[in-house]
C-alpha cells in the first residue's frame, strides 16, 4: 500500500538525508482540541471517592509547597496531583499528609459529598467534578496552611493569609445532591459549565491584570489549583503519545497547500508491507536497556492506523483506567487505609487480560479519531507511546526508516529549483549508498483537464 507524507522543503530534505520521521506532540497537531480527546468521567464507591479527595488535598499541600520553593507555575501545573502520596510513608513529610487526608476527609461538607456519589454511583462529568471541587476548595486550602504552620512555617504573611481565610469560610453544611445526581447528565451538565465557564473568565481577567510572575503562580493555586488538578487527571489515564501523520491521497490540493509549504515542498511515498494482517512500517526504536544503561534499538514493524472520521467519542471512567499507575500506586488511590479495595480496583484485577487489551484499543481509538471536517485528509497515523521509554524530548522522537521502504518522492509543482536540485542530489546520493536503481522522482502539476493536481515523472 503506498501512503504519501506531505512535509514543507527543509523537513523534508532532512527526512531524505538522515531516513527519519518526526514524530509530533499532541499540541502540535491541526486540531489539538479534538484530537487525542478523551471524555474522561468519574463513577465509583466510597472508597475510589475517599481517595481522589485525599489525593487531592495532599496534592495542594504539595503545589503550594512548590510554590512556596519559588517553583515556576509550569512546574506546579505539571505535578498537579501525587502520583504516589504515600512515597514519603517513611519520613515526616508522611505523618503530615496522613493527618492532612484525614482530616479533610472528616469535614462535614466533604463526608457528605463522599456519600452522595458513592450512593447508586452517579455518573459525574468534568465539569460536574470541578465543581465539586471549588466547593471546598477553601476549606482544603484552610486546612492545608493549617498544617504548615503545625509543621512551624510561621511566616507572617502565610499565617495572616490563614487567618483572614478562617474568618471568610463559613461553616455552613451544603445540602445533600442526592437529588440533583438523579437528573439527566445532560441537563446538570448544561447548568455546571455555564457556572465554571464564567468563573474561567473571571480568573482569566484577573490573571491577565497581574504582571508578577510570583503572584500569578500563587493565584493559580488559590484560585485556579481544581482546574489544574483535573487537567492532570486527564492526562494520567495514558502515556504520552506522539502522532506521524500520512496519507492515503497525494494528489489533494488543500494537503499540498497547508503541509506542503504551499506546494512548496515535497510529497514522500512510502510503501507499507503487511504484517499480521496490519499495514505496517518497520522503524528503529528503542527496545531495551542493558545493566549499564545503555538502550537497544532494532527495526520493529509499526502499525499504520487509518483514522476513524466522526463516530462516537472516546470516553473513560477515571478510576477504572489508571493504566500508567504500577500496583502500589493504583492502591494508594483506590484502597482504604485498613486495606479494603474499592470495587474499581478489582474491577481491573479481576479480567486484567480483558482489560488491558480494551485500555490499550482505547489508546489508539482516541488517536486515531478526527471530525468528518478532516475526512478528505484520508489519514494514516504511526503513534509513538512513552509506555517504556520516554520521548519527551525532540530528538528522541525522531525515528529511523529503512530507505528501501522510501518508493519515491513528488517535487511541489512551486519549488525553487535550487531547491529541486538539492533534493535530487540528496535522493541519488542515498540511492547510491543503498544500491538503488528503482526510486521514483515525481513532479506535481495542474492539469486543467481533470482540474486537479497530477504527478509527472522527473525529466519525463
Amino acid at each position: 500500500m503506498e501512503l504519501f507524507r506531505y512535509r514543507p522543503f527543509a523537513r523534508g530534505l532532512q527526512e531524505i538525508q538522515e531516513q527519519t520521521i518526526y514524530f509530533a506532540p499532541r499540541e502540535d497537531l491541526n486540531d489539538p482540541a479534538a484530537e487525542g480527546f478523551l471524555n474522561v468521567y468519574w463513577q465509583g464507591d466510597r472508597i475510589a471517592w475517599e481517595g481522589l479527595f485525599r489525593n487531592y488535598v495532599c496534592s495542594l499541600y504539595n503545589a503550594i509547597n512548590l510554590y512556596l520553593l519559588q517553583a515556576e507555575h509550569s512546574v506546579i501545573k505539571e505535578s498537579a496531583a501525587m502520583i504516589d502520596i504515600h512515597r514519603f510513608d517513611d519520613v515526616p513529610a508522611g505523618k503530615t499528609l496522613e493527618k492532612l487526608g484525614d482530616t479533610f476527609l472528616q469535614c462535614e461538607n466533604v463526608k457528605q459529598l463522599t456519600i452522595d456519589l458513592s450512593e447508586g454511583k452517579p455518573r459525574i462529568s468534568r465539569d460536574e467534578l470541578l465543581f465539586f471541587l471549588y466547593t471546598f476548595h477553601l476549606r482544603a486550602l484552610l486546612e492545608v496552611l493549617n498544617a504548615f504552620i503545625d509543621a512551624d512555617y510561621n511566616e507572617e504573611s502565610f499565617v495572616e493569609f490563614r487567618d483572614k481565610l478562617t474568618l471568610s469560610i463559613q461553616e455552613r453544611r451544603l445540602p445533600s445532591l442526592k437529588a440533583f445526581l438523579k437528573e439527566d447528565i445532560v441537563a446538570r451538565q448544561k447548568i455546571l459549565h455555564g457556572m465554571i465557564s464564567k468563573h474561567e473568565d473571571y480568573y482569566t481577567m484577573c490573571v491577565a491584570e497581574i504582571s508578577d510572575k510570583q503572584k500569578k503562580t500563587w493565584m493559580s493555586v488559590v484560585c485556579n489549583f481544581p482546574q489544574l488538578y483535573i487537567d492532570y487527571l486527564e492526562n494520567l489515564i495514558h502515556p504520552e503519545t506522539y502522532v506521524a501523520c500520512f496519507s492515503a491521497s497525494g494528489n489533494n490540493n488543500a494537503m499540498w497547500g497547508q503541509y506542503a509549504g504551499n506546494h512548496t515542498g515535497v510529497c514522500m511515498i512510502y510503501d507499507t508491507h503487511t504484517s499480521n494482517g496490519n499495514e505496517c512500517i518497520a522503524l528503529r526504536k528503542k527496545y531495551g536497556v542493558s545493566s549499564s544503561g545503555e538502550e537497544y534499538e532494532k527495526y520493529i514493524d509499526e502499525v499504520c492506523y487509518p483514522i476513524n472520521y466522526g463516530g462516537n467519542v472516546c470516553e473513560a471512567n477515571f478510576f477504572t483506567t489508571l493504566g500508567r499507575l504500577n500496583g502500589k500506586e493504583l492502591h494508594g488511590w483506590l484502597a482504604s487505609k485498613d486495606g479494603k479495595r474499592s470495587c474499581c480496583l478489582n474491577a481491573i484485577y479481576e479480567q486484567e487480560d480483558k482489560w488491558r487489551k480494551e485500555y490499550w484499543q482505547l489508546l489508539y481509538d482516541r488517536y486515531c479519531h478526527k471530525t468528518k471536517e478532516w475526512e478528505y485528509e484520508q489519514e494514516y497515523r504511526l503513534l509513538l507511546i512513552s509506555s517504556f521509554f520516554d520521548y519527551t524530548k525532540r530528538e528522541s522522537r525522531v525515528i529511523k526508516y529503512h530507505f528501501s521502504d522510501l518508493k519515491g518522492i513528488i517535487l511541489g509543482a512551486k519549488m525553487l529549483p535550487e531547491n529541486r536540485m538539492i533534493i535530487v542530489d540528496a535522493i541519488e546520493k542515498q540511492c547510491r549508498k543503498y544500491g538503488r536503481d528503482d526510486f521514483k522522482v515525481y513532479v506535481a502539476e495542474y492539469d486543467h483537464n481533470t482540474d486537479s493536481i497530477i504527478k509527472r515523472p522527473l525529466y519525463g
